[in-house]
């Protein structure tokens, strides 16, 4: 069977199993993979690009950071993907909003990037992240694409994250917010 086919099966069967109850994913998620299958079995290179946040709030004196727990069981910050014309910023809030039901402040002056290959394939993942503070919210999670929110110390983060360049970037923006007192 050759590489188009075998896509158009797989599809068929991930449909399939989506109308039966079998496969509970959520649309954007699935969308997601129908995309990069698309992209791989076509040998295509291609850039794919999220953007979202370092959210944070004040307790007292102690800053507590948002993190996410991933389908997969990675911890993370919330980020999705560019819809049509959004900007970076605009992106960034909608997912925090979708993803964690919070409206934060983007403060200005920060905005990190890392890039990646992603598994399996030859497509370069783009992560902007900017820095985000919220007040008066309380975090609650989107159950279709997360398994829980947690709001953390500095510390509890650098356990928790997943990926070494997510803790960096938590590192740049502790520093950030060290520096503006």
């Amino acid at each position: 069977m050759g590489q188009s086919q075998s896509f158009f099966t797989e599809q068929k069967e991930l449909d399939e199993g989506k109308k039966n109850g079998i496969i509970k994913l959520s649309d954007t998620f699935a969308r997601c993979i129908g995309y990069r299958q698309k992209m791989w079995h076509r040998g295509e290179i291609g850039v794919e690009k999220s953007c979202g946040a370092v959210v944070f709030t004040r307790n007292k004196d102690e800053i507590r950071y948002v993190l996410v727990q991933s389908l997969e069981g990675r911890f993370g910050f919330p980020k999705g993907h560019i819809e049509g014309s959004e900007t970076e910023e605009e992106t960034a809030l909608r997912e925090i909003r979708e993803e964690v039901a919070l409206v934060p402040v983007l403060l200005s002056g920060f905005r990190e990037m890392t890039q990646y290959t992603l598994p399996g394939t030859q497509i370069q993942k783009q992560v902007v992240l900017f820095l985000g503070e919220y007040q008066n919210q309380t975090p609650q999670y989107q159950q279709e694409e997360l398994l829980c929110v947690r709001l953390v110390s500095f510390e509890d983060a650098l356990q928790l994250l997943s990926h070494e360049d997510m803790r960096q970037i938590l590192r740049k923006a502790e520093q950030f917010l060290q520096a503006k007192g």
